[in-house]
């Protein structure tokens, strides 16, 4: 059976100074994961921490760190938003990068989560489950 990860929740709570708090949760096998990361709470830094509390979901799902961020962006093509993702490997001897892009449907924060699940749901679809 394939690991396949779903994104229940990708949510950002902002205090009243510029701190974020972006918890995530996936449903992984019959299981919710949840992933949070805290830091200073612009747009770009938001996008950054509900990428990596998407990997910290990701990783306690699958029992240990498999992926890096190496980067995440908003880019405007096309009149849409759409968040970009890149990520790398840490098994191994490859270190083979990948890369996800998503539509921004919902919030920011939720599009960067997608984003890090449409990069690695390719990746652990023949993985089996945890």
């Amino acid at each position: 059976m394939d690991v396949r990860l779903k994104l229940t929740s990708a949510e950002v709570e902002r205090d009243r100074g510029s701190h974020a708090h972006v918890v995530v949760e996936l449903e992984i096998a019959d299981r919710t994961e949840r992933g949070e990361a805290d830091g200073v709470g612009t747009e770009t830094v938001e996008l950054r921490l509900a990428a990596e509390a998407t990997l910290a979901a990701i990783h306690a799902g699958l029992g240990k760190t498999r992926f890096r961020l190496l980067g995440v962006k908003r880019i405007h093509a096309f009149d849409a938003d759409v968040i970009l993702v890149v990520l790398r490997e840490q098994e191994g001897d490859a270190l083979r990068r990948f890369v996800g892009a998503v539509p921004v449907r919902e919030t920011l924060v939720h599009g960067a989560a997608a984003a890090v699940l449409d990069a690695t749901n390719r990746v652990l679809a023949g993985s089996p489950k945890p």
